[in-house]
Parts: C-alpha cells; sequence; structure tokens
C-alpha cells in the first residue's frame, strides 16, 4: 500500500500520540491537534480511525516482510536464520515501539475484524518465515526432530512475542537489543 507525503505525517503523528497517550487517548481530536489541522482535514486523508490503525499494521506488516526476507540472504544456518530474525525484529520494534501498543492491545484488535486480520497478517509474515526455517533446521538434523515442528514453531514466536511483551510491561527500560540477542541464544539452545 503506498501513503502519500500527507498520509505518512499524519501515520507518524499517531505513532507519537499512541505512545504519549496510549489506546484510550488515541483519537481523532487529539491526532488532529497532534498535525495541526481540523478532524475534517484527517477524513479527507483516511477514512477513519480504524483506517488509521490498520495502515499503521499494513505499514509495519510490509516492512518487517522487507527486512525478514533479506536479513537471511545468503544465510544457511537455520540457527543463523533465527538469530538474525530476533536481531532485526528487536531493532525494528526498539524504533516502532508504537505498533506494540496496538498489536498487543488485545480489546481493541479483538473487538474488530479488519484490525484482527492487520494484526493476524503481522503474525502470519512472521510465522511462514519461521515454519520454513523450522522445516529446514529439522531436515538438517539441526534441530530437534523428538519435539514436533508446530511446537518449535510456538517457542520461537512465543519467546519472541514475550519477550516483546516483557519489554512493554517494563515501559521500554530494559536494554531490548542485549535481551534479545541472549534469548536468541536460549531459544536455539532449546530447539537443538
Amino acid at each position: 500500500m503506498e501513503f502519500t507525503r500527507r498520509q505518512r505525517e499524519i501515520l507518524e503523528a499517531a505513532s507519537k500520540l499512541l505512545l504519549r497517550k496510549g489506546i484510550q487517548g488515541f483519537t481523532t481530536k487529539n491526532l488532529a491537534l497532534q498535525v495541526k489541522f481540523s478532524e475534517a482535514a484527517l477524513y479527507r486523508h483516511f477514512k477513519n480511525k480504524e483506517t488509521i490503525i490498520i495502515s499503521m499494521l499494513t505499514y509495519l506488516s510490509s516492512e518487517i516482510e522487507e527486512l525478514l526476507s533479506a536479513v537471511n540472504k545468503g544465510v544457511t544456518n537455520p540457527s543463523k536464520k533465527i538469530k538474525n530474525i530476533y536481531n532485526e525484529q528487536f531493532k525494528f520494534m526498539s524504533k516502532n515501539r508504537h505498533c506494540l501498543i496496538v498489536v498487543f492491545s488485545d480489546g481493541l484488535w479483538e473487538d474488530n475484524k479488519n484490525i484482527f486480520e492487520a494484526v493476524n497478517s503481522i503474525l502470519d509474515t512472521q510465522k511462514a518465515l519461521i515454519s520454513n526455517i523450522i522445516a529446514e533446521g529439522v531436515a538438517e538434523g539441526k534441530f530437534s526432530k523428538k519435539v514436533n515442528k508446530q511446537s518449535l514453531e510456538n517457542i520461537v514466536m512465543g519467546a519472541y512475542r514475550q519477550h516483546l511483551l516483557e519489554w512493554k510491561m517494563a515501559k521500554y527500560k530494559t536494554d531490548l537489543l542485549a535481551t534479545g540477542k541472549e534469548l536468541a541464544k536460549d531459544v536455539i539452545k532449546l530447539i537443538k
């Protein structure tokens, strides 16, 4: 999805607003104040608040997909691939903390089919990539054959999501990148 310059400005302001005021403070009125124009002007660029959130998630999904597709080009070791994915995603999330507010706001996306599908798209992108790496690692004998592949995927994805949730709950005060590197090493030990 392509965004105009003005839409990108609005999405950037929306992300700052989410970080500052949370999901409850994320209103079109507050967003209009943030971008310094009327609510009516917002609606010329986005249909409604839901469209703004979905646009943020769509952007996030495409960025993650592009990032994760590029990070392992030429890498053949499945363990290294998982470490690279963890590192790149943690770097990305450290720069895009606002996305965690939406992704971990269960009440927001559970009640809204379109937002749910946008969040699910992000998870599907990550899961497909992890699934391929796990299958490759199992086939090469580098990951455990004693545990079914789906359980291995859940370990890798679950550890990643839990780590992000703990970082969010700590109000972003822990070193996500350093602790993420340690987590990646431990996850690799678990799935070998």
